[in-house]
C-alpha cells in the first residue's frame, strides 16, 4: 500500500489481499482488486521489477498475463507482463538516439536518428492514426492521441496504447503537469467539459460550457493540484441585470472548490476580471481587473488556496497584459495608459518569488504607435521590450531614411536588491529600426533578431558581453541575408 502511495497511484486498502500460509506467514504473493482494465495495466507497470531492498525484486503482472507465464515452458523465452516506469520514459531517457515526430494528415510517425549506428533514421512504430493533432504529456511520458470515439495514451518503447479514456468527439486534452488527472473538451458533447482521475479512468465531475468559453477556459495549477476558471453570471435585481464575476478555484482530485476561512466553499469574486494566469512556479493566480466607476483598474496576485490577495492600482489605465517569466520568477504587465490625452506605455515589474509580490515599474520614454511583446530570458533575469514607435534624429547626426517609424528592442534587467527586493537597469537599445521578430537563445545572453525592409529581410545574431569600466553594449556576432520575406516561428 505504502508503495502505491509513493507512486501517487490511488488505490483502497481493501483492494489488496495477501493470503497467508498455515504458519500465518506470507508465501510473498498479493492479489490487488483493480477497478478497471486500465487501471489494472497501470498498477502492473508500477511496481513490475520495483527493487524492495537490497536481496528481493519486485514482479507484478495482470492475472490474465500470469497465467500465460505460468504456462510457458522455461525454455521459452517469457512475455513481458507489463510497462514499469523505465519503461513508459525510455523514449525520453534514452540519449543515444534522437526522437522526432510528425504528422502528416491522420498519420502520425515517430521516428529516430541513432548516431552511433547507421545514422539512418528508422520507425520507432508503424504510423499512428489520429483524428486531432497529437501532443505529448507534460512530463513527455505519454503521447496523446486523439480519435472520433476515445482518446488513447501511447508510451513505453513500442508506443503502444497504456490507457484510454472512453469519451467520444473530444476536441482538445488538457493533462494536469503531475499527470494524474486529465481534462477533455468535447464541445458538441451533453457536458463539454469532463474532468478524469487519469490512474483509475474515472470521470471526476463534468461541466457545462458557459457562452464565451473555449477548451481553454480551465487552467492547471504549476503543480496539478488545482484547476481554475473565470466565471461570469447575471442576476436581475430590481429590473436591471447584475453581472458578478471572478474566479473559480477547484482542488483536485475532490474537484470541489477551495474553502473560505470559515470553511464555505466558494468562488472568489473578482469585479471587472479581465484576465488571469497561474503562476508557473506557485500556487498563486495573477489577475488584471477594471472594476468600473470610482475604482481604478488594478493587478491582483490570489494564494492558492489560502485566498490571500496582494493588490496594486492604477491610474488612467486603459489596458493591462501579461506576461510571466517562463520559470515564473517575474510578472511584467504592459500598462497602456493616458497622460493629458497622449496614450502613453510602462512595464510594471513584479516579483512573484517573494510572499509580497515587489513592484517596479518601466517607462517607455518613445512615442509609441504600437505594442509588440515582452520577451522574457528563459533561465535569467534580462527583458527584451519590442515597440513600434517614432523615430527619434539626434541634434547633428544626419538622417538616411524617410521612414518616420521605429520598430525596435529595448533591453533591460532585473537586479536582486536587499531593500526593494529588486531593481531594473537599463542595457540598452538595438540600434537596427526594422526589426519585425526576436527571440533569446535556449541559455540565454544570445539572441537573434528578425529584420525585414521591402523585399529585403535579414537573421542578425547578438551577444550582450560586459567590457571593463563600460556599459553592457551589444556585440553583432552573424549576420545570415535570406531572400524574401521572414516569419518567426514559434
Amino acid at each position: 500500500m505504502k508503495l502505491y502511495q509513493k507512486k501517487n497511484f490511488n488505490i483502497d486498502e481493501s483492494s489488496i489481499t495477501m493470503p497467508l500460509n498455515e504458519a500465518g506467514m506470507t508465501d510473498g504473493v498479493a492479489f490487488v482488486l483493480a477497478s478497471s482494465e486500465e487501471q489494472a495495466k497501470q498498477g502492473a507497470a508500477l511496481l513490475n521489477g520495483h527493487q524492495l531492498d537490497k536481496n528481493h525484486l519486485l514482479s507484478s503482472s495482470q492475472i490474465g498475463d500470469f497465467e500465460k507465464i505460468m504456462q510457458t515452458s522455461d525454455a521459452v523465452e517469457e512475455t513481458t507482463a507489463g510497462y514499469s516506469l523505465i519503461d513508459l520514459r525510455d523514449p525520453l531517457l534514452d540519449t543515444k538516439r534522437e526522437q522526432f515526430m510528425f504528422q502528416i494528415g491522420k498519420e502520425v510517425h515517430l521516428k529516430w536518428h541513432d548516431t552511433t549506428m547507421t545514422g539512418v533514421d528508422q520507425s520507432v512504430v508503424s504510423p499512428i492514426s489520429s483524428d486531432k493533432s497529437v501532443q505529448w504529456s507534460p512530463k513527455g511520458t505519454y503521447l496523446i492521441v486523439v480519435k472520433h470515439d476515445k482518446v488513447e495514451f501511447y508510451g513505453g518503447k513500442r508506443m503502444q496504447p497504456i490507457i484510454t479514456l472512453p469519451e467520444p468527439k473530444v476536441d482538445l486534452v488538457s493533462m494536469s503537469p503531475c499527470e494524474r488527472y486529465v481534462l477533455t473538451y468535447a464541445p458538441m458533447s451533453k457536458s463539454p467539459y469532463v474532468i478524469w482521475n487519469f490512474q483509475l479512468v474515472e470521470q471526476i465531475r463534468d461541466f457545462d460550457q458557459k457562452e464565451g468559453e473555449d477548451g481553454h477556459a480551465y487552467t492547471w495549477s504549476h503543480d496539478g493540484n488545482y484547476l481554475a476558471k473565470k466565471f461570469k453570471t447575471e442576476k436581475a435585481e430590481d429590473n436591471t441585470a447584475k453581472v458578478k464575476t471572478g474566479i473559480s478555484v477547484y482542488q483536485l482530485p475532490s474537484m470541489e472548490l477551495i474553502q473560505t476561512s470559515d470553511g464555505a466553499k466558494k468562488s472568489i469574486t473578482v469585479e471587472g476580471i479581465m484576465d488571469v494566469k497561474w503562476a508557473p512556479n506557485r500556487n498563486a493566480l495573477a489577475y488584471t481587473a477594471f472594476p468600473g466607476e470610482n475604482q481604478h483598474p488594478r493587478v491582483g496576485f490570489i494564494e492558492i488556496p489560502s485566498r490571500q490577495t496582494t493588490i496594486k492600482t492604477f491610474n488612467n489605465t486603459q489596458t493591462l497584459q501579461m506576461y510571466f517569466h517562463s520559470q515564473g520568477s517575474y510578472l511584467a504587465i504592459m500598462n497602456e495608459y493616458k497622460e493629458k490625452k497622449t496614450t502613453k506605455y510602462s512595464v510594471e515589474l513584479f516579483d512573484t518569488r517573494k510572499q509580497n509580490f515587489p513592484h517596479q515599474q518601466v517607462l517607455i520614454n518613445r512615442e509609441v504607435l504600437k505594442f509588440h511583446g515582452i520577451h522574457w530570458e528563459p533561465y535569467h533575469s534580462k527583458m527584451a521590450v519590442h515597440t513600434l514607435a517614432k523615430r527619434i534624429v539626434e541634434a547633428g547626426k544626419k538622417d538616411y531614411t524617410l521612414d518616420a517609424q521605429r520598430n525596435g528592442i529595448d533591453i533591460y534587467e532585473m537586479i536582486e536588491d536587499p531593500i526593494k527586493g529588486f531593481v531594473t537597469k537599463t542595457i540598452g537599445f538595438m540600434p537596427s529600426e526594422k526589426i519585425t521578430g526576436f527571440r533569446w537563445s535556449g541559455a540565454g545572453n544570445i539572441f537573434n533578431v528578425f529584420e525585414s525592409e521591402g523585399s529585403k529581410s535579414s537573421i542578425q545574431f547578438y551577444m550582450i558581453s560586459v567590457e571593463e569600466n563600460q556599459a553592457l553594449v551589444h556585440e553583432k556576432a552573424i549576420v545570415q541575408k535570406v531572400k524574401g520575406s521572414v516569419s518567426l516561428v514559434q
